[in-house]
């Protein structure tokens, strides 16, 4: 696995699993790597699925009943994670409601990345509140929490 840099900086994919005969993005996900080692690594774990080493979700029943032939994947947005508020989570799940908007059969099995409490707490301290006090720092994951919907 190759994590992906451009000019030294680290870069999230957003993209896009997409049925070939329509074009139709069915599903939205982020990578650290390219978004081709991705695809390779969504039939790895349909494997391991179809072995009972995985939950069989309604992604991986998709890629089943559509074998022999395989989906194809799309760059939807990279994301430089150098840049302020240039966050992965929050691009994933824009897209996903984007594209739930377009297909509501979309098979993510939930609105985006389920961001923990330590990540929200990292993303508003880098980014916003360098010198405020814990409690009202919580205050404010908690506000953002309502604002994101997670």
């Amino acid at each position: 696995m190759e994590l992906q840099f451009i000019n030294n900086i680290f870069i999230i994919n957003i993209y896009g699993l997409v049925y070939p005969s329509t074009q139709e993005v069915i599903y939205v996900g982020q990578t650290r790597t390219s978004i081709e080692h991705r695809l390779d690594s969504h039939y790895w774990k349909l494997n391991e699925a179809k072995r009972g080493k995985r939950t069989m979700t309604k992604l991986f029943k998709f890629l089943d009943s559509y074998l022999p032939l395989r989906v194809q994947v799309k760059l939807l947005r990279v994301v430089d994670t150098d840049k302020p508020f240039n966050d992965a989570d929050f691009m994933e799940k824009y897209y996903i409601n984007y594209y739930r908007k377009i297909n509501p059969n979309l098979l993510n099995e939930t609105n985006g990345v389920l961001v923990n409490i330590q990540q929200l707490i990292n993303l508003i301290m880098k980014n916003l509140l360098l010198d405020v006090k814990f409690p009202t720092l919580l205050k404010d994951v908690k506000n953002l929490k309502v604002l994101l919907n997670i």
